[in-house]
């Protein structure tokens, strides 16, 4: 008889990491999670493909398609993806109840941003430095790509970064 790990309960919702595994988070484990693909059709075009699936099974709970230019804008695509993400959600009555505050962060369909390569560096740059807690670089970084006007991720990780590095907790608004 295979043995279940540890992290793994009858109920999806009261999931938990076993506290061995991140000393840092101990809440619960979503009971589903998202993949998105990149796919190019030709002509200029590509489809931007997320399926939701159920995190014990790895089932498809749901999936949708959306057109794009193939040659767009990483941030573009990136908040394509969110929107779709949260359309799939709610098609399968999983949204979350809470409202992002920025308007047009999710747009419904794809949309240029305009937002330079460099800055996309940066913040992926800074994407990293927080995964191994370099909250300096990832504030440097996080600054720099907070430049471009449109960015407005790069704002909230910025603002995000100096809470966390002045020992706050991502529950504080």
């Amino acid at each position: 008889m295979r043995r279940k790990p540890s992290f793994v309960s009858t109920r999806s919702d009261t999931l938990r990491w076993p506290r061995s595994r991140s000393p840092k988070y101990d809440g619960p484990i979503p009971s589903a999670w998202a993949a998105a693909a990149w796919l190019p059709l030709g002509a200029g075009q590509a489809v931007l493909e997320v399926r939701l699936m159920r995190l014990e099974t790895g089932a498809i709970v749901g999936a949708r398609r959306l057109a794009i230019p193939a040659d767009a804008d990483p941030v573009g695509a990136a908040r394509a993806i969110v929107a779709t993400i949260l359309a799939t959600l709610d098609e399968v009555g999983r949204l979350p109840s809470w409202g992002d505050p920025l308007e047009g962060a999710a747009p419904a369909t794809y949309r240029p941003t305009g937002i330079p390569q460099s800055a996309v560096e940066d913040f992926l740059e800074g994407l990293g430095a927080e995964e191994r807690w370099n909250w300096e670089l990832a504030r440097r970084s996080y600054q720099s790509a907070s430049g471009s006007v449109a960015f407005f991720e790069a704002r909230v990780a910025l603002a995000r970064t100096a809470r966390l590095r002045l020992g706050g907790t991502l529950g504080e608004s």
